[in-house]
């Protein structure tokens, strides 16, 4: 069953958000929040082990503490969840390739993140794979298409 999507262009022609679309956005809505929440934790402390994570991990990486790590998170996948979440209900014509960038971008954060620790958490297997998800949903024909700017779509 397909989801009617709020806020959608008046000049668009769908009006339903394919099924792929829907639950793209239900997973960015997850990496943003949680990009959000632990972006600011770890940049209002960053030395103080405000999630759980030891500041040893750190030994053998470029970062001193958790300051970049949390305005990476913040930045990128958090406000990054929003612009293209803004994008996908606006349906502006870079929204595709955002949304297949930001899981993308995901997806290599976390790779990033498990060379540099040299240590696999459960949290990374969680996130690469939302990474990976959000690549294959954003993919799908129906979600291209439906993305696809007015003018380019096919009748």
């Amino acid at each position: 069953m397909e989801t009617p999507l709020r806020g959608h262009r008046a000049e668009s022609t769908a009006t339903e958000v394919p099924r792929a679309l829907a639950l793209y956005v239900f997973g960015c809505v997850a990496l943003g929040v949680s990009a959000v929440v632990g972006g600011i934790a770890l940049l209002r402390r960053p030395r103080s082990d405000p999630l759980g994570l030891p500041n040893e991990w750190l030994d053998g990486t470029p970062f001193p503490d958790y300051f970049v790590p949390g305005l990476t998170l913040f930045g990128v996948f958090g406000l990054g969840s929003v612009a293209v979440l803004y994008g996908i209900v606006r349906r502006r014509t870079w929204a595709w390739v955002a949304a297949v960038g930001l899981g993308v971008a995901q997806v290599g954060w976390i790779l990033a993140e498990v060379a540099f620790l040299r240590r696999l958490h459960p949290l990374h297997a969680i996130y690469g794979g939302l990474g990976a998800a959000l690549v294959a949903l954003a993919t799908r024909p129906s979600v291209r298409e439906y993305l696809r700017p007015v003018g380019e779509r096919d009748a």
